[in-house]
């Protein structure tokens, strides 16, 4: 049971997280509705750099539901490279919002893009002769070092942009273990909670939306 219940704790974590960086709209709920959190996705519309025919999310509001936050940007139908050109003009418009930008987020194959930007070609470290260096995990901006992260769980087609002060989750219950009733010689329980993605600022958030994942 232990074990089990701790293989669960982790599914919920992962899909916690999944749910936390998606593009999801926020549903304020109703009888035989159940609530949803908005997406970190959804929440980009600040600093942002769309391709042409993607539209940004609302600021918490739209036209029919004056107080929601239900609003969710559109992909555009195509999508470009990332480049460090687009990563550079979200960055200082992040910056001028007064963010602190200290983490990149990334998919897999957009790693590896940041990784080659023409930056690393003048770099000098020094390491083993067995070692080959072919990552970038520090990007060094004129607004300070931002570290770079890799996400299984984010929108491949963003490269998003975070001031961890003003992003965090927020619980009505955190994560815990229950007992159900006992079936027979079956012994059940189950792991709840109750969370939603607090957003303190959207100036803290930056996005370059609509770049490529797979070349």
């Amino acid at each position: 049971m232990s074990r089990q219940m701790a293989k669960r704790m982790a599914e919920l974590k992962r899909d916690m997280e999944s749910v936390l960086c998606s593009n999801q709209r926020g549903v304020a709920g109703a009888t035989g509705t159940a609530r949803k959190l908005r997406g970190l996705a959804a929440f980009n519309n600040t600093n942002t750099n769309r391709y042409t025919a993607s539209t940004s999310a609302t600021k918490g509001k739209n036209a029919t539901a004056p107080n929601s936050a239900t609003g969710a940007p559109t992909d555009a139908g195509n999508t470009r490279a990332l480049t460090e050109l687009l990563l550079k003009g979200v960055l200082a418009t992040a910056y001028a919002a007064g963010a602190e930008i200290s983490h990149i987020m990334v998919g897999p194959h957009n790693k590896q893009v940041i990784s080659t930007f023409a930056g690393r070609s003048s770099s000098r470290e020094v390491v083993d002769k067995n070692k080959i260096l072919g990552a970038a995990d520090v990007y060094c901006s004129d607004f300070g070092d931002i570290k770079i992260f890799p996400n299984i769980f984010g929108r491949e087609r963003e490269c998003v942009l975070l001031d961890p002060e003003m992003v965090a989750v927020s619980y009505l219950r955190a994560p815990f273990t229950k007992d159900l009733p006992v079936f027979g010689d079956a012994e059940s329980k189950m792991v709840l909670t109750e969370y939603t993605l607090e957003v303190r600022n959207y100036g803290g958030i930056g996005v370059v939306a609509d770049i490529n994942v797979t070349s």
